[in-house]
């Protein structure tokens, strides 16, 4: 197997897709008939493409059998098990139900792996490969259609708009075709992950400066050995025991998820949200899109005001879950329906900026009041208000989060947002607060 090289960020281009832990796809029919992927007489799979050298430093790379994983199969048997065969199932096309476009597409695919098998070819003409090159490893997955309906079918008809009158395609319409944007990944990570396991967008929108550090392992998606550091190739010198690159988080996370739906966009801002980029962020540009509605979960007190004035000018829905101890606090800014709705829950616009103003100045209390005057004077509950009074003992000079709390708060918040998308109202406060100790949830 070839060792893959560091990717040269200058290299990548301006396209925010294209960050550097990215999969590449290559579409299996065009890759054959181009001589861009072959096997040898050992199975050993060799891919010789020039779109590999921006991120590898070489054009060729070589994959043993045990760095292969050929998925179009499994996934095709998956979805015979998934799939309604009953006559309600949901009509996709050509007044046809989706167990009738999937046994023409399972007959097409073993007509090319018959055609592949007369002719000695290893795989048939049918599917993507997928170049994990920060891994080393080549996955050969079904066409978009039929990976991305695996990825949602167990779903079913869960998720429908209030009156209940969308069609199953209609639903899923609305839901890959909004953007989200997510600024700050820690907690917002998980939200991520609540709303794709929910909706399976298209394309997402995420920002975050900072990188991966193992104690965010206790609440972060996916986070594992393989995101602690980069590897020693990274190093100026391999050989220097305090050269230590660290991971993105943005780019962690967004290769992470593509993993899972390697069709899935992700336009990665890594340097974070700042005053320089926002605009383009929001409204998009040079092939971007704008967003249907902001995930705030930054720690950043000027830039989480910044972002929400800015979402208010543009009529677009701010939605954070704050983990405060063993609480999950959800708060919306419901800005599309309301363009004078206030950007804080514990206070108006001028008391919020005020307590803004004396958090800046480093007092430890006027942090905590600007936080009562966004989220209200309750946050500060069971042992988090312990830790924030300095009572008992302190293991962490850090805010202290829960894991559990974090992964409640994804959940909650992926369900909140794909319910937003398909019209469904905010709680008529704007905030729920699910107690997770006491069992309980209060508006």
């Amino acid at each position: 197997m070839t060792t893959m090289a560091t990717p040269n960020a200058a290299s990548l281009g301006t396209d925010r897709r294209a960050h550097s832990l990215r999969p590449l796809k290559l579409d299996a029919a065009e890759a054959h008939a181009k001589g861009w992927v072959r096997y040898e007489d050992d199975a050993t799979a060799v891919v010789e493409w020039d779109g590999l050298t921006p991120v590898a430093g070489n054009s060729t790379a070589r994959f043993p059998t045990s760095r292969q994983y050929p998925a179009a199969r499994a996934t095709l048997d998956d979805l015979n098990k998934a799939l309604s065969s009953l006559a309600n199932s949901p009509r996709a096309g050509d007044g046809k139900t989706l167990r009738e476009l999937y046994e023409t597409e399972v007959d097409h695919y073993e007509r090319l792996v018959s055609d592949a098998q007369t002719n000695g070819r290893l795989e048939p003409d049918y599917g993507t490969y997928v170049i994990d090159h920060a891994r080393g490893d080549l996955y050969l997955v079904a066409p978009e259609r039929w990976h991305r309906l695996a990825l949602v079918t167990s779903n079913s008809k869960l998720l429908t708009d209030p009156a209940g009158r969308l069609t199953w395609a209609e639903i899923r319409q609305k839901l890959e075709g909004a953007v989200v944007g997510f600024v700050g990944m820690s907690v917002g990570g998980n939200l991520l992950e609540g709303w794709l396991r929910e909706a399976r967008p298209r394309r997402v929108k995420i920002a975050d400066p900072d990188w991966v550090e193992l104690t965010n392992f206790n609440r972060g998606e996916r986070m594992s050995l393989r995101h602690a550091v980069a590897p020693r190739s990274a190093r100026f010198d391999p050989t220097n025991p305090y050269d230590v690159p660290r991971v993105s988080k943005a780019e962690y996370i967004a290769y992470e998820q593509q993993l899972v739906d390697p069709y899935l966009d992700v336009d990665v801002y890594k340097e974070g949200i700042n005053r320089e980029n926002l605009d383009r962020f929001f409204d998009g540009g040079d092939g971007e899109p704008a967003i249907d509605l902001l995930v705030e979960e930054m720690d950043n007190l000027d830039l989480k005001i910044l972002v929400r004035h800015a979402a208010r000018a543009r009529g677009i829905d701010v939605v954070m879950l704050s983990d405060f101890g063993h609480q999950a606090h959800l708060w919306w800014n419901p800005f599309h329906e309301r363009a004078d709705a206030p950007i804080g829950y514990g206070a108006d616009d001028a008391t919020l900026m005020a307590a803004l103003a004396a958090a800046k100045t480093g007092d430890r209390t006027k942090v905590f009041e600007f936080v009562a005057a966004l989220c209200g004077a309750d946050f500060a509950g069971d042992q988090f208000g312990a830790w924030m009074r300095g009572e008992g003992e302190q293991p962490t000079g850090s805010l202290p989060q829960s894991g559990a709390t974090a992964m409640a708060s994804g959940a909650i918040g992926g369900k909140e947002i794909a319910l937003r998308i398909l019209g469904h109202r905010v709680p008529d406060t704007g905030r729920v607060v699910y107690d997770l100790l006491n069992r309980t949830a209060r508006g």
